[in-house]
């Protein structure tokens, strides 16, 4: 038996996995019967992992949420918060200095 198939078959009402559905996140299983796993309101086979009716374009599965994976979405998180905060800036409010700043943190990274 596989690892992955150990950990299908030991998951319970309760644990945390990490669920695709078009993007990747952290849900909680709600339910397990013999055949199929509900987390994130969708329902997966207990075999495989993959979603139940799932089209070819957005096909959702889990796997075993690890340290790792938590660590990359936090950061993944950051970054996107980071960006729509970005984008809210009004410019025109900014002094010349604080512009100037801006253009030198990013110039620093492009070069680093």
């Amino acid at each position: 038996m596989t690892a992955t198939k150990e950990w299908i078959e030991g998951l319970k009402e309760g644990d945390k996995v990490a669920l695709y559905n078009r993007r990747w996140g952290i849900s909680t299983v709600t339910r397990v019967t013999n055949c199929r796993i509900m987390a994130g309101g969708l329902t997966f086979d207990r075999k495989t992992g993959k979603e139940y009716g799932g089209s070819g374009w957005n096909f959702g599965s889990i796997r075993p949420l690890t340290q790792t994976f938590v660590d990359e979405r936090k950061e993944h998180d950051r970054r996107i918060k980071a960006q729509k905060a970005f984008k809210e800036i009004d410019y025109l409010k900014l002094t010349t200095d604080q512009l100037e700043a801006i253009v030198a943190i990013v110039n620093a990274k492009e070069t680093a």
